[in-house]
């Protein structure tokens, strides 16, 4: 997957010096751009709580009997994800550029269901949580800045380091359905539920990159990211409707994950004006 953006970067600067010119001057002071651009967006949680399960009825005093720790990402969504965003950028002089950026990450579910065995301590109930989650999708706005250093090779190729913070929006995540087996007692049950509460949060990162100059009013843009923000919003499943002959079993309660780190990798097309 890298090396096919690598190969594309690559094209994207021999294609500039045969498009060169010299009346091409890229990013000047009080000039703005827009860029699109597209990408992946690998992630991980920072850390993973644990998961529990809620009996009364438990031999222990305690109702909370802990079943086991989250799953990673990658585990209940398809790692990398898609990223895709626009930018508007303002060069107040030749070096520091700011800018605006709307971007919008989306991971698919697994085909394979999320399997989750619950054993309840000094019973003979042997438990199995399975469910299948629906895409997950977050969308971001951000402001931030860009540092670009000396243009080099005929001033078409320039690099830059920036950073960025902003809002996200993550939507809401559906286990369809959450089924729910017990061997002792025999029980099958089966409901749609909320994994995953949508949520705003707070996000930010730091990014690297290069902006090749192809004519006059054109360049092709590549940056590389590590954005960290605030964990998804773990639901507590309610499994009210359960069959009381399932060991007490009245919720699933699931611990917040840790931060979400994701690492997008983007290439784009910027068109300088003003």
């Amino acid at each position: 997957m890298y090396k096919k953006y690598l190969f594309l970067l690559l094209i994207a600067i021999g294609f500039s010096a045969k498009a060169y010119d010299d009346c091409c001057c890229g990013p000047l002071p009080g000039r703005f751009s827009a860029t699109v651009y597209a990408g992946v967006d690998p992630a991980l949680f920072a850390d993973r709580g644990n998961s529990f399960v809620v009996i009364p009825t438990a031999p222990d005093t305690d109702p909370f009997i802990e079943v086991t720790q989250n799953r990673k990402f990658n585990e209940i969504f398809k790692n990398p994800g898609l990223s895709v965003g626009v930018n508007l950028g303002y060069n107040i002089c030749p070096c520091v550029e700011l800018f605006g950026e709307f971007q919008y990450a989306r991971h698919n579910g697994r085909d394979k269901p999320l399997d989750i065995t619950i054993n309840i301590p000094d019973t003979p109930v042997d438990a199995q949580l399975t469910t299948d989650l629906d895409n997950f999708s977050a969308y971001s706005g951000y402001v931030g800045g860009r540092y670009f250093f000396n243009r080099i090779w005929c001033d078409r190729l320039a690099f830059f380091f920036g950073s960025k913070v902003g809002i996200r929006h993550y939507d809401d995540v559906k286990a369809n359905p959450l089924t729910l087996t017990a061997t002792e007692p025999e029980v099958n049950f089966s409901q749609c539920v909320t994994w995953f509460n949508s949520a705003n949060t707070v996000g930010g990162g730091i990014q690297v990159g290069c902006d090749v100059i192809v004519c006059n009013c054109y360049s092709f843009f590549f940056n590389a990211e590590v954005v960290a923000s605030c964990p998804l919003n773990t639901n507590t499943i309610i499994t009210s409707n359960v069959p009381t002959q399932s060991a007490g079993i009245t919720n699933l309660v699931g611990l917040h994950d840790g931060v979400l780190v994701s690492f997008p990798v983007n290439f784009g097309l910027r068109y300088y004006f003003g």
